[in-house]
């Protein structure tokens, strides 16, 4: 145990670690349906009802979508049902749909592969590995834009989207259970989108306004596991 802490382990990592050294796993590995995690979950649903209007989901490490509330439903439905697999061959694809929604696609693209490097450091996982070699791949020949100048208002990373005559500028933050010691909880990572300008505050609440879509509890857990 020492040694996994020294090398940084994941909890999942830890726990192959152990068993690979023939001793049993010491973290549990519940499912999201198992009564003893439910008021964690309980309180991810709750962060995600109280984001609406705006779009908020929980996540697994790979970016597969296991928990979303209305809004979120109402903005992306594709992502509900996508595998990591194939958002990583829609979005990154140079000649792929993402290019023509995403005004700053380059940017966009580069933060987003950057982020699974880092995930990657943290969990290790050779899916996750399989989807950044795939993304580097796709992303050979599409220069990495420099960081834009701090002043210019847009101090936080801010994807802008087209939709329709518009453009959607958000940004998002990103939170998750501090020193959990159980594999699915340890893993889940909840994305809360906000709006970067009025004229995007509108659309999502006009969004919020016409939206009759449930929220989506329908995976729940970790696509790791497959």
């Amino acid at each position: 145990m020492r040694l996994a802490k020294a090398l940084n382990l994941s909890v999942r990592d830890t726990n192959t670690f152990l068993q690979s050294a023939g001793f049993a796993p010491v973290y549990p590995d519940l499912q999201p349906t198992d009564e003893i995690i439910q008021p964690y979950l309980d309180a991810i649903h709750a962060i995600l009802e109280k984001h609406d209007p705006f779009p908020a989901c929980a996540m697994d490490p790979l970016g597969q979508v296991l928990f979303a509330n209305r809004s979120f439903v109402a903005f992306a439905p594709q992502a509900l049902t996508q595998t990591p697999e194939e958002k990583i061959e829609t979005f990154f694809d140079p000649m792929g749909p993402g290019r023509d929604l995403v005004e700053n696609w380059e940017e966009v693209v580069w933060h987003l592969l950057d982020r699974q490097k880092a995930e990657l450091t943290i969990s290790n996982h050779p899916r996750l590995a399989k989807l950044v070699k795939r993304g580097e791949a796709l992303l050979k020949d599409v220069p990495r834009l420099h960081p834009q100048k701090p002043g210019n208002g847009a101090f936080v990373f801010s994807p802008r989207l087209r939709i329709g005559d518009q453009i959607v500028s958000t940004f998002a933050t990103l939170m998750r259970f501090e020193n959990a010691s159980e594999v699915t909880l340890s893993e889940i990572r909840i994305e809360l989108v906000f709006p970067a300008d009025a004229v995007s505050q509108a659309f999502f609440e006009n969004l919020a306004e016409s939206n009759t879509a449930a929220p989506f509890k329908g995976i729940g857990a970790s696509t790791l596991n497959g």
